[in-house]
């Protein structure tokens, strides 16, 4: 069995939602939701990589509660999330981050390794779901309940994957500041004793 988490967000909310995976002996595919949940945004100001972040980060909490609470310790899990944003902080081995970001990228990769995220457009993302709400018509006929397609696939064929890439004008980088201190030499202690009126200024 694997476990398939999708995570989104937008101004208005941002969710997770679990798909349970199975592969039976007659090589059929069943794909269930399992479990899934939505906030709505602070309402103090953020911005909406940083939402993403949050939901992604959410995305792993929730998945390890449930593997814990159903003992799927054996289960194997994806991540899905929309943003490349996202992805190229997971991903990332180079760039140090502000605080929010760092935090919360840590504790992703404390529960997950960047192979097992993968980018989904957002046409297809379940979790959008839970960001704008459905009326009954409209949810019975998309892929709250099923997931996307191509889970049903077997073997699974992903979406194409882009290069996940952090922008060298990302806000979220922290500057590295260098200091230099310049070190005059002295071709002898008499040229150096010249250049002072005190002698304890030239120690």
């Amino acid at each position: 069995m694997k476990l398939h988490t999708f995570s989104d967000a937008s101004t208005k909310g941002y969710g997770q939602c679990i798909y349970l995976r199975s592969v039976n002996a007659a090589n059929k595919v069943h794909v269930t939701l399992i479990s899934s949940k939505a906030r709505v945004t602070p309402v103090k100001s953020i911005t909406i990589p940083r939402l993403e972040l949050q939901a992604a980060h959410g995305a792993v909490t929730l998945t390890q509660k449930v593997i814990n609470e159903l003992h799927l310790l054996n289960a194997q899990t994806y991540y899905y999330t929309d943003s490349e944003v996202v992805l190229g902080y997971i991903t990332n081995t180079e760039a140090r981050f502000h605080t929010f970001v760092a935090n919360r990228v840590e504790r992703i990769c404390d529960h997950s390794k960047s192979e097992q995220w993968f980018h989904v457009p957002t046409d297809i993302n379940p979790a959008d779901h839970a960001l704008r709400g459905l009326n009954p018509c409209r949810l019975q006929s998309s892929n709250w309940f099923t997931g996307p397609e191509f889970l049903w696939n077997e073997p699974i064929k992903l979406p194409r994957q882009p290069k996940h890439q952090i922008s060298s004008t990302d806000k979220e980088i922290k500057a590295i500041s260098l200091s230099t201190h310049h070190m005059q030499a002295y071709a002898s202690i008499d040229e150096r004793i010249t250049r002072f009126s005190h002698l304890d200024q030239a120690v």
